[in-house]
């Protein structure tokens, strides 16, 4: 152990501060970029497969209309699919009446 304590020094004292503070920038910046960078670069790329994902099913009722189904009928069910499910509507109405009682409004 002594050993090893006495090559440390040695070493420490041949880089000087510049370098124990450059090893000490390079430690900081390998601990940020595994705790913080490359979870938001996962997450990033999670939201970005749901966008595409979302982004081609809004386009697929659009070409359904215009394809095949141009009756009013055809027309007010894709209008409804862009809706919240029934189930959920004392939610959504909940949500809405706390934001306005949040900004004193009166619905």
């Amino acid at each position: 152990m002594n050993r090893f304590t006495r090559t440390i020094q040695i070493w420490l004292v041949r880089i000087g501060w510049v370098g124990v503070t450059g090893i000490a920038l390079l430690a900081f910046s390998l601990a940020f970029y595994f705790s913080a960078i490359s979870p938001a670069l996962t997450t990033i790329s999670a939201l970005q497969l749901e966008a595409r994902t979302r982004l081609e099913q809004s386009r697929k009722p659009a070409r359904a209309t215009t394809a095949d189904q141009d009756s009013p009928a055809a027309q007010l069910a894709v209008f409804y699919r862009y809706f919240p499910a029934h189930h959920s509507a004392p939610d959504w109405l909940e949500r809405i009446y706390i934001a306005a009682r949040e900004q004193n409004l009166q619905l």
